[in-house]
């Protein structure tokens, strides 16, 4: 199934230091620099975002994730925060197509995760990742519904 074979791209991803801009016959490379690649999907394929990190921040992202089973394949998920933070850091790149769609995940994963903004931690994330501003526009989006 796509899943599966999703996992074995990630795999072949970061186990291999081939360059990453070939990727499955399902996924067209659209950007990519040194940290970050992004692939268009086709009707089999969603679009997937790749963030490319050394190990430490890597490490983190696995030290700090869930273990998630989705159509019988089990895949290990950052937490909800964390991808929050991720978000987050693609929203600031100046290349980002889909801005407004980012908010939006954001806005859907803080809701729906049941994320408080009165956590410390979680806002030491949103300020790391979403620079200054990035609260106080949350903030706004959530009391204007998400918009």
């Amino acid at each position: 199934n796509n899943l599966s074979r999703f996992g074995s791209l990630f795999v072949n991803l970061f186990s291999t230091k081939s360059p990453l801009s070939t990727c499955h016959s399902g996924l067209t490379n659209f950007y990519e620099n040194e940290n970050f690649v992004q692939f268009r999907g086709n009707k089999s394929y969603p679009p997937v975002d790749l963030l490319v990190v050394t190990e430490t921040p890597f490490e983190k992202l696995r030290t700090h994730s869930e273990r998630k089973v989705w159509e019988g394949v089990e895949a290990t998920v950052p937490k909800p925060a964390h991808l929050v933070a991720l978000k987050l850091h693609a929203i600031k790149q100046p290349y980002r197509e889909s801005k407004e769609k980012d908010w939006s995940d954001v806005i859907a994963l803080i809701r729906g995760c049941r994320l408080s903004l009165d956590d410390g931690n979680f806002r030491g994330l949103i300020e790391r990742y979403g620079g200054p501003d990035a609260e106080t526009e949350i903030r706004k989006r959530l009391s204007s519904g998400g918009r």
